[in-house]
């Protein structure tokens, strides 16, 4: 029973399989049926279209024929659009366009359709654009100087013409032959092909010279100041006007004492790195000894003061002093006096503010009255520290800081300042500062020669070559290394004025001087005050500028000491015989020379 109930099964399933393969093949087949004939459907309507479109242009063809008007007509590139009498093959002049080519259509190369009306008819012909003339151009006169690995073909094409684009390549060049004199060939050639050889001749060089770094100095901080490593920095090259600048100062440590080194490199374009490094001094203390720091400026009175100057010829020689013995670099706290003139006396290096500092101390101990005066800070962002000195003809603006071959700013009132930094400097901005808070300025004692030069002089002493200007910044994160190219111009950039002085007025070597940066809080003005002091006699006395001659008179000035002791100052009478040194105006260099320091 089992038995046929199993052939029962295996029976049914075999026709259930015979089945199924005749469904797959019908259906196969009615597919097969369905593209054939849309397939020939397809074929006979591609068919039939084409045999239209051929007897389409064949009863075109029959209607320009029978209207005399040719089937194409060729024009050269570039050329004008031909009168539609010119279609025809009798120059019928009755004809006209319907559609013509636009002038840029008249430089594309190929067939255009164009429509012509002719007895109240319209015939479709065609205008076919060809170019058969070769570019013309003219090749660069003379042997040119170019970089091997910026030599481009064009650079050496005076002019070139041609209906079509054309393109230009080298034909011939060695690019490896360096500093010789070589032909090279530059072939050019048009859209159609038709091409143009033109024979030059050059020589290659190769960039193997450095980028040069300029304006990095050491600096020298307090624990926990910030430290501008890119204030005043200057990259150039004989190529980049772009150079990449990597400031490497892993190694300083702001918030402990010591030394530390910080490397600047500079690489171009062409693989060649220039380095520099500079020293960061960080301090320890700001609290200077003040004993300490008026037995150094009592020491620099010595030697350069003796008892017969005059009040005026006192002065000179302080603001020579710190003008020729202090080299401008870093950064300063500019809200302490005595740790800026220590630092002015100590290491003869720092800002304007260093400058300011280390001449008002000087002043106090020489017995004159001294204010710091601070550039107003609606006038400029910049910050700029100078003195205001009281002498026996009134209140006087003195800058040991600024260098100008014809210009010393030593006694001189504000409208005498401010003209002179607005005339030749076109720095209306440079001596501003809040007059209210000050004593008004005494007359005028000196007088100004210059040259109103006829163009706006340069800030900065510029190179000839091309020069990228390291934005300032006024916050510097700690950070292992900083990578900045500068490319868009900088906001304001410090001042740079190189002075130059005649010999016996200025010691070997002299120092380009730059503007401070702004800083985040105002600076308090000083009181000014008289402080009485004794110097010893030399037996030979300083030169120094004569003022101009005022009527004799005694000023008796109170002191503001505790003691009662009073102290005659006496102008230069008209007797006494002055030696006047005038300052010889040479013509501004821009080589930066650090000064000697001479120990204290």
């Amino acid at each position: 029973m089992f038995r046929q109930k199993d052939k029962f099964q295996k029976k049914n399933k075999r026709k259930e399989k015979r089945k199924k393969k005749i469904l797959y093949s019908c259906a196969l087949a009615g597919i097969a049926v369905v593209c054939v004939g849309a397939f020939s459907l397809s074929y006979g309507w591609i068919k039939n279209s084409l045999a239209g479109e051929t007897t389409a242009q064949e009863e075109m063809k029959e209607r320009l024929k029978a209207a005399g008007i040719r089937e194409k007509l060729i024009v050269e590139a570039g050329s004008q659009m031909p009168k539609a009498s010119e279609f025809f093959e009798n120059g019928i002049e009755e004809a006209s366009f319907v559609k013509i080519l636009t002038e840029e259509e008249l430089k594309e190369l190929g067939e255009h359709v164009v429509i012509i009306s002719y007895n109240g008819k319209e015939y479709q012909t065609c205008l076919e654009v060809r170019d058969t003339k070769p570019p013309e151009a003219t090749a660069k006169r003379g042997t040119l100087l170019l970089w091997a690995d910026e030599v481009k073909p064009e650079d050496f094409i005076e002019s070139m013409t041609d209906a079509t684009n054309i393109s230009v390549s080298f034909g011939k060049i060695d690019l490896n032959q360096i500093e010789k004199e070589q032909e090279v060939e530059i072939i050019l050639e048009d859209e159609a092909k038709n091409r143009t050889q033109l024979t030059a001749s050059v020589k290659l060089k190769k960039d193997e010279e450095a980028p040069v770094i300029s304006g990095v100095y050491d600096i020298m901080i307090y624990k926990g100041d910030i430290i501008q490593y890119r204030k005043g920095i200057e990259v150039t090259d004989n190529r980049d006007k772009e150079v990449e600048l990597i400031i490497d100062n892993s190694q300083v440590d702001r918030d402990k004492e010591g030394e530390y080194q910080v490397i600047y490199t500079a690489t171009d374009k062409a693989g060649n790195t220039a380095k520099e490094s500079c020293k960061v001094v960080v301090l320890d203390d700001k609290d200077v000894p003040k004993e300490e720091v008026y037995a150094m400026a009592d020491k620099v009175l010595e030697s350069i003061l003796t008892e017969d100057m005059s009040e005026y010829d006192k002065a000179y020689e302080i603001y020579k002093w710190t003008r020729n013995n202090i080299s401008y670099t870093g950064h300063t706290d500019p809200f302490d006096i005595l740790a800026g003139a220590y630092r002015g006396f100590q290491y003869r290096a720092g800002d304007c503010f260093t400058y300011c500092a280390t001449a008002y101390v000087l002043y106090q101990r020489a017995g004159f009255q001294v204010m710091k005066v601070t550039r107003d800070e609606n006038a400029s962002d910049l910050k700029h520290y100078w003195n205001y000195v009281k002498i026996e003809e009134g209140w006087y603006h003195c800058d040991s800081m600024l260098r100008q071959a014809d210009f010393e700013p030593f006694m001189l009132t504000t409208e005498q300042m401010i003209k002179y930094t607005t005339e030749v400097m076109d720095r209306p901005d440079y001596y501003v500062y809040v007059e209210e808070l000050y004593p008004p300025c005494g007359e005028p004692i000196r007088e100004l020669n210059y040259t109103i030069p006829s163009e706006k002089p340069p800030e900065t002493n510029l190179p000839t070559t091309p020069t990228t200007t390291v934005e300032e910044t006024t916050t510097i994160e700690e950070t292992s290394t900083e990578i900045e190219t500068t490319s868009e111009a900088p906001t304001e950039t410090t001042s740079e004025i190189i002075w130059q002085s005649p010999p016996e007025l200025v010691p070997p070597e002299s120092q380009t001087m730059i503007e401070t940066e702004p800083e985040t809080t105002q600076a308090p003005v000083e009181s000014s005050q008289i402080i009485e002091t004794s110097t010893s006699a030399e037996p030979e006395t300083t030169a120094a500028i004569q003022p101009i001659e005022e009527p004799e008179t005694t000023a008796v000035i109170e002191p503001t000491t505790e003691s009662e002791a009073m102290t005659t100052i006496t102008p230069t009478k008209e007797g006494e015989t002055t030696t006047v040194i005038e300052p010889v105006v040479e013509p501004e260099s821009t080589t930066i020379i650090e000064p000697e320091t001479e120990p204290v």
